[in-house]
């Protein structure tokens, strides 16, 4: 099976019933039309719960009454149509395979990629330079290596 989109779900639906021509409704929607036995149909949609059921493609009468259904988000729901028509026994299986998401392509972070300027500021150099000239005239006053260092007067005997 191929990757869900990011942030979608995918409805996967299976005709094995003995039943006639049918359309699956999303929602009261028709969103797989015309399945008959052994046709697989499958679409992305928004997960979430929805409700589900089957009506009869000629005539729209209910095969199958609704039925709520969970979506979840990097799945894929396959909901097989099992049952006779003939006997009312139509019903829904459903299994769920997990772990088919995809990465997200991209990140919505701003407009034109500006989020910082590229270049070392000019105010960050100015700082360097002068802490690095605090830091030399401390070193070279303590070391006694200043310019006019007085120096105490010397007694004589």
């Amino acid at each position: 099976m191929s990757d869900v989109p990011a942030g979608r779900s995918r409805l996967v639906v299976r005709d094995v019933a003995d039943a006639p021509t049918l359309d699956v409704r999303v929602d009261k929607a028709p969103v797989f039309q015309a399945l008959s036995d052994g046709d697989e149909a499958a679409r992305n949609s928004a997960p979430g719960s929805h409700s589900v059921d089957v009506v009869a493609a000629d005539g729209g009468a209910l095969l199958i009454d609704p039925t709520r259904l969970s979506l979840h988000e990097g799945s894929v729901t396959v909901v097989y149509v099992v049952g006779s028509a003939g006997q009312q026994t139509l019903d829904f299986m459903v299994q769920d395979l997990s772990g088919l998401a995809s990465a997200p392509r991209d990140v919505q972070s701003g407009n034109g990629g500006y989020a910082a300027d590229p270049a070392f500021p000019a105010w960050a150099r100015l700082a360097i330079v002068v802490a690095l000239l605090g830091l030399l005239a401390s070193v070279v006053a303590l070391r006694g290596g200043g310019a006019g260092q007085v120096k105490p007067p010397q007694e004589t005997k």
